[in-house]
């Protein structure tokens, strides 16, 4: 059993957020590369951001890197992810539209009744499988550490 760094989504955002800024800041740091079409800079990091932040995004991909899944297995999937915590079905859809509207995510509706709503992943979605995994594995290595030094109260430097 391993356990998660933090499960404040303030904290996840803030940490995107200070990579962001780094990246945008550090222009000499990061090769920022111009899109053809846009003028403005362009930053790797913001990318991945956009494309799989958010509250269940990279637990979706996980997922759906097992194969098709139903909204119901995703959605179950998503509370293990919450240990056990409810999963609004107005936050899961909204993941889900944004992956879909991304390009990372396929859905297919099938015309029954009850409806059938199948996902799945986009050549997209499975370049960024390799990104998931080591995060994964960092989580597993040193997400623990960064969870025990979080449990502890700051130390006064001397």
């Amino acid at each position: 059993m391993y356990y998660v760094a933090s499960m404040d989504k303030k904290d996840t955002i803030g940490i995107i957020n200070s990579i962001i800024r780094v990246c945008i800041a550090s222009e000499g740091l990061f090769e920022m590369a111009k899109p053809k079409q846009l003028n403005e800079k362009f930053c790797p990091l913001m990318a991945f951001s956009q494309a799989a932040g958010g509250k269940y995004k990279m637990r979706i991909l996980w997922e759906l890197n097992q194969g098709s899944r139903r909204y119901g297995e995703l959605r179950r999937s998503a509370i293990v992810a919450a240990r056990g915590a409810p999963v609004t079905p107005r936050v899961l859809s909204r993941e889900l539209k944004e992956l879909q509207t991304r390009g990372l995510i396929h859905r297919k509706q099938y015309p029954v009744v009850p409806p059938k709503v199948e996902y799945r992943l986009t050549a997209l979605g499975k370049s960024l499988i390799p990104v998931v995994k080591q995060i994964v594995k960092w989580g597993l290595t040193a997400g623990q550490e960064v969870a025990s030094q979080q449990a502890r109260p700051a130390q006064p430097e001397t």
